[in-house]
């Protein structure tokens, strides 16, 4: 008992020598008390760090859980006892089956994309607004991972779709998850190599599973006090072909590497877009991977060697201020856009009429 009341001192007495160093007191020098506020404000600013990082953790790990759980949901093909699910593919009797238990976790599912070996391989989700799931999980619960979600306009019925369907997600750099390795296939990242592992993407939808052949990657800002802008959250359909051949030049001149893969008006694209910050944090950047679905019998090989570096895509201002140079002009090849150039032409002489 006398060794247990003599460990209770010393503890005690060890407290309070702690907090008497830890605290400012009436006695202590200015010079004193200015040294323990300033410890006092780091400690506890360590601990809010620690607290939050600790958070994040704990949600990243569940997030990463459930999104390995629902992959084997959707690898596995199952009838659902779901009456509302049921009541789904009752509606729409060409819609696959491969969704039936994801439909159940969630009835917002509306598709998959998977891209190689990349650790992109998530369900992708479709809100009534384009900042629910930016912020939620698979579950519909607080997030700040968010998920994979496609355009909340975006059309995916089996005879209707969008002329471009556009999925984001967080570029989330501190887990790697979700769209980080997206920027990968920036060619200020890895030149060419990301892109020659992985040419094809798998993105399925509810009634379809479809390979798409990527053919470009952009840099760009939506934010104008930047200077030059590309608002390609504007465009989910064509409204003709003049409209179209202009959206593609845009992005052409844009891309930081070319392909051998060509593109026409009518075919069905993918835009997967996430915050990049290559030059500066505070930039409202934004790096896209563009791709448009396989046609109907054609291969899905693509010869990755023909592919090349732009050596000067169209940037903006803010970028050639801070890093140097300036855009060199258009310098890609138009056969890769079948019709622009007669297109191109009819305008121009139309235009000299």
């Amino acid at each position: 008992m006398i060794e247990i009341a003599e460990t209770k001192n010393k503890n005690s007495g060890f407290i309070k020598l702690f907090l008497k160093n830890l605290f400012p007191h009436k006695i202590d020098s200015k010079k004193e008390k200015s040294r323990k506020i300033i410890v006092l404000i780091a400690l506890t600013v360590f601990l809010i760090t620690g607290m939050v990082l600790l958070v994040n953790y704990i949600i990243a790990f569940f997030d990463k859980s459930g999104n390995e759980k629902l992959r084997d949901y959707y690898n596995t093909a199952a009838v659902s006892d779901d009456d509302s699910v049921k009541k789904f593919y009752e509606d729409n009797a060409n819609a696959l089956h491969d969704f039936a238990k994801l439909l159940e976790v969630n009835p917002d599912t509306i598709g998959w994309i998977k891209i190689g070996n990349t650790g992109i391989d998530y369900p992708v989700f479709k809100g009534e607004d384009n900042s629910f799931y930016l912020y939620h999980n698979y579950k519909k619960k607080y997030s700040r991972f968010g998920s994979v979600f496609a355009d909340y306009r975006t059309k995916i019925q089996k005879d209707d779709t969008s002329d471009i369907t556009i999925l984001y997600a967080h570029n989330m750099e501190s887990t790697g998850e979700y769209f980080e390795k997206l920027t990968k296939f920036s060619t200020w990242e890895t030149e060419l190599d990301y892109y020659k592992k992985t040419p094809v993407i798998n993105y399925d939808t509810l009634f379809e599973k479809s390979k798409w052949k990527i053919f470009g990657a952009v840099y760009c800002t939506i934010d104008s006090k930047y200077g030059e802008t590309f608002n390609y959250l504007d465009k989910l359909d064509f409204d003709d072909e003049s409209d179209f051949y202009e959206y593609m030049s845009k992005v052409m001149d844009r891309s930081m590497f070319y392909t051998d893969v060509d593109v026409k008006y009518g075919d069905k694209l993918l835009l997967l877009s996430t915050c990049y910050f290559p030059i500066d944090r505070q930039v409202n950047g934004r790096f896209l991977l563009y791709a448009r679905k396989l046609r109907e019998n054609e291969s899905e090989e693509v010869d990755t060697g023909k592919a090349v570096i732009n050596p000067s895509p169209l940037l903006f201002d803010y970028y050639y201020k801070t890093q140097g140079g300036k855009w060199a002009g258009s310098n890609w090849d138009h056969s890769k856009i079948i019709g622009y150039d007669e297109w191109l032409n009819n305008k121009d002489e139309k235009s000299s009429d």
